[in-house]
Order: C-alpha cells, then sequence, then structure tokens
C-alpha cells in the first residue's frame, strides 16, 4: 500500500513537473464558444465557465503547490533542529525537554505532574528556574517543594 501511494505522489509530481510538455491544451487561453463543454478527446476534463481545459489548468497547478509543500517541509525540518538543538543542549538537567522548550520560550503550560510554572528564568549556566505551584520538581539535581 505505501508503494502505491508512493507512486501516485510521484506520479503526481512528475506531471507538475513536465506539464508544459504533458498539457493537452494551453492552461490560460480562453475559448468562451466551448464554456462548460463535457470531457472530450480535446478537453480530457472538460472546460470551466472561459472554455478553458481544466485538465490543463489542473496540470499547472500541481507546480507551485509542489513548490510550496516542499518549502514547508524544509522549513518545519529546520524549526525542528533548531528546537533539538535547544533541547538537546540542556542534556545534564534532569527535566523533560517540552520543560525545556517551555521555559526558553514563556509557555504556561501543565508538565507531567500537573505543575504550573508560573515563570521562567535562564541563568548564566545555561538552565532554567523554575517556580512551581503546589507541586515537586527536580531543578538542578536538587528537589524542589512549594
Amino acid at each position: 500500500m505505501a508503494l502505491l501511494c508512493m507512486g501516485i505522489v510521484l506520479v503526481t509530481a512528475l506531471l507538475g513537473i513536465f506539464a508544459p510538455w504533458v498539457a493537452p491544451n494551453d492552461p490560460y487561453a480562453n475559448d468562451i464558444l466551448n464554456k462548460f463543454d463535457s470531457p472530450s478527446w480535446q478537453y480530457p476534463l472538460g472546460t470551466d465557465h472561459l472554455g478553458r481545459c481544466v485538465f490543463s489548468r489542473m496540470l499547472f497547478g500541481i507546480r507551485p503547490t509542489l513548490f510550496l509543500s516542499l518549502l514547508t517541509m524544509l522549513g518545519t525540518i529546520g524549526l525542528g533542529v533548531i528546537m533539538g538543538i535547544t533541547a538537546g543542549s540542556c542534556a545534564d538537567m534532569n527535566v523533560s525537554n517540552t520543560e525545556i522548550y517551555d521555559c526558553e520560550y514563556g509557555a504556561v503550560t501543565l508538565n507531567d505532574s500537573n505543575a504550573v510554572f508560573d515563570s521562567c528564568d535562564i541563568h548564566d549556566n545555561g538552565g532554567p528556574d523554575f517556580q512551581l505551584y503546589n507541586s515537586t520538581a527536580i531543578v538542578d539535581g536538587k528537589e524542589q517543594t512549594e
């Protein structure tokens, strides 16, 4: 099943890349006399309200969609790498990566022990200082209770 899906995605991407050579008609050419034409050999998916070939327009529409999806994927990977390096640089602490992320970016969340973080300050040693309400946490190797 995965190979079938990968094949469909690959064929779609190739059709988008080679759209100028695969498309049967100019996607921007208007032909008012053939508006709302049904599918035929000349117009495989018919025409729209301006007589433009729907199949050709669909093929040419793959190109910007493919580009923007790749751009989004690269941006997400880059952001994940930055967050991973940030979280990994505090590996000597006894707190989870989520808590470190929350502290560095000022998020107020509930962690695994249901403690609500009031505020977080990054000290010179690079470690966060958690202020908790009604909970116990391990900060800098010491158990903290409030």
